[in-house]
């Protein structure tokens, strides 16, 4: 069974992985191949890339929400729809979740800032307004959330059309396959956290 809206996550992350080990800047001895998981039954995948002191790995799925790599918070209520994690031999680095919440985005936004703060990252972008709200906090270590939360409908498995129209919650939408499903309006939102391992694995000298 796939995942709906898998692929551009392990695209991007699976790409973040093979960065992890080009940041150890020598060559294995002997070259090692990475691998590349799907459970047929779940849609989770796990994936992996040679490091110098080990592995680099990636897991993703419905179900994956913590830890993360910074003490951050899933918003209470939220339901997790996706979730990447990226880690090395020093820990979990890099974290892509989506979440789908009947709040709205700017109190998605405001529990987020209060997370951000407590957990000692300072704002460094704050924009949007009613029906999305984009926020990006920074920590001193480099560490960094990035949030979006949009107005969207939101199907049962957890797949996204926007709200283009004043069209009734609850009435069918059609997909490009020609498939109809009925979606509810709820805020979706993405969460992109990079913890200080990251940070540390591009320092000079790593």
């Amino acid at each position: 069974m796939a995942t709906p809206g898998l692929g551009r996550p392990i695209a991007l992350l699976a790409a973040g992985a093979l960065a992890l080990a080009a940041c150890d800047g020598e060559e294995e001895p002997a070259p090692r191949t990475g691998t590349y998981e799907t459970d047929p039954e779940t849609g989770e995948v796990r994936a992996s890339a040679p490091l110098v002191d080990g592995d680099a790995t990636m897991l993703s799925g419905p179900a994956i929400a913590a830890p993360l790599p910074v003490d951050l918070p899933v918003m209470p209520g939220a339901e997790v729809t996706q979730a990447t994690h990226v880690s090395s031999p020093r820990g979990l680095e890099i974290a892509l979740i989506e979440l789908v919440t009947d709040e709205s985005p700017s109190a998605v936004a405001a529990f987020y800032r209060s997370a951000a703060g407590e957990a000692g990252l300072e704002s460094a972008f704050d924009m949007g307004g009613s029906t999305a709200v984009t926020y990006i906090a920074l920590g001193e270590g480099r560490e960094r959330l990035t949030m979006h939360a949009a107005r969207a409908r939101v199907a049962p498995d957890g797949s996204r059309a926007p709200i283009v129209d004043a069209e009734e919650e609850g009435a069918p939408g059609s997909r490009p396959d020609g498939t109809t499903v009925i979606y509810r309006d709820a805020t979706a939102v993405q969460l992109h956290i990079v913890g200080k391992a990251a940070a540390d694995a591009a320092a000079p000298g790593s």
